[in-house]
């Protein structure tokens, strides 16, 4: 790592006519032989017949696309060793200029975002549900519907939760029924627990569900944000334990003050996360007992306080690539359809909904693409593609992806 250890952050114009076509270019050589003379002011004897000599062009690639295309896979010394997929479609013509493999399946990793995005944009309004909440007389209840922005450091104007509560003179209590997942999402990797893009989903995330390790290189100790977690810091001095490591199913930090000597350190790592610490955060931040009720799924109808734009989060989730985003979206995605928070329910839903003529069949396990499980085709992104700019504006869709300019 050098002198810093890095934490998180991971980092067209063109009409609404544009065609998302790829071109491949060969390329060839054009000989012509020329030949020059001194201007003669006599009168001139005839000129000899000019004998051209054939010049022979060693192509590189073959002639046909398809064979270039397939050439390349074949010695690449990168490609021949893996299994490749390839797929071009002219969007204005609607029809298939190259595949290879189109149709195979692979895992997509986080082109999975690209059906996140899709259903997001399908089910969620332009600003999204901070939380859910019924008042009495003297309490206030709310009820945590998935939103991954509440007091997230990096995300911009979303105070409206925060507000909301910390504006009450009532007590408040926090309802979680709503949430039947688990923290991790099938086929994720179990010890990655402690890197930024592997954090725990939740029914009411808070700070992103993360705290936020800092320490300036002229510091001795490190910093913690929010500070209540800072009392699991335990420090040690040695030359082979790790930097910094917090055990799997607590928040107990050891950090190794010799490995972090005269280094920076900006290190945002996912917490083990429970309702006893959520409620305990939330008494923190809003300096009062926040407590839990129990399942409050009745008759009772609660309203909705809405939030941030969805832009916000659709920009981090497609350009920063953003995991933890990508699966709330999903959870949020679950409320608004099915009353509860289940990713593979939403995913089952939304197979039959809204992806059901899709050109071939795919495995679809969670927001992100951290599951190994996820299979989708090339001809399944095309697809998604193709009907996120159908359906909504072009200068919209271009907001949500990389410009190619950073």
């Amino acid at each position: 790592m050098g002198s810093e250890i890095n934490g998180w952050k991971e980092n067209s114009s063109s009409s609404s006519s544009s065609k998302f076509v790829c071109f491949l270019f060969g390329l060839s050589m054009i000989f012509s032989h020329c030949s020059s003379s001194k201007k003669i002011y006599t009168e001139t004897s005839a000129i000899p017949e000019r004998i051209i000599k054939p010049v022979e062009v060693k192509r590189t690639l073959p002639l046909k696309t398809t064979d270039s295309l397939n050439y390349l896979l074949e010695h690449n010394h990168i490609l021949k060793n893996h299994f490749v997929g390839f797929s071009l479609y002219d969007f204005e013509n609607k029809e298939n200029i190259l595949g290879v493999n189109a149709s195979r399946p692979f895992t997509p990793a986080s082109n999975m975002k690209l059906f996140t995005l899709y259903a997001a944009l399908s089910y969620l309004d332009d600003r999204v549900t901070a939380l859910e909440y019924r008042e009495t007389d003297d309490s206030l209840i709310i009820r945590g519907v998935g939103d991954p922005s509440f007091l997230d450091p990096y995300q911009k104007d979303n105070d409206f939760a925060f507000d909301f509560l910390s504006q009450s003179d009532k007590d408040i209590y926090v309802d979680l029924s709503a949430y039947e997942d688990k923290r991790y999402g099938t086929g994720w990797a179990w010890d990655d627990y402690p890197y930024y893009y592997q954090t725990e989903k939740s029914g009411l995330p808070i700070y992103a569900n993360k705290f936020y390790i800092r320490k300036a290189v002229e510091d001795s100790l490190i910093h913690i944000e929010p500070n209540l977690f800072e009392r699991h810091i335990n420090y040690i001095t040695d030359t082979i334990a790790p930097s910094i490591k917090r055990s799997e199913f607590s928040n107990e930090l050891v950090v190794n003050s010799f490995k972090l000597d005269k280094k920076l350190v900006n290190w945002d790592m996912p917490f083990a996360n429970s309702n006893e610490l959520l409620l305990e955060l939330l008494s923190d931040t809003l300096n009062q007992k926040v407590k839990l009720v129990t399942s409050s799924k009745d008759s009772i109808k609660f309203k909705q306080l809405k939030g941030i734009a969805i832009d916000s989060l659709l920009q981090e989730l497609m350009i920063v690539s953003d995991n933890f985003i990508a699966e709330q979206l999903l959870l949020m995605c679950s409320q608004e359809e099915l009353g509860y928070m289940k990713t593979n329910d939403l995913i089952k839903h939304a197979m039959q909904d809204i992806l059901f003529d899709m050109p071939d069949t795919i495995r679809w396990v969670d927001g992100s693409g951290l599951s190994r499980y996820n299979l989708v085709t090339p001809n399944a992104n095309i697809w998604v593609l193709e009907n996120l700019l159908t359906k909504w504006d072009f200068e919209k869709i271009k907001t949500y992806f990389p410009s190619g300019k950073g």
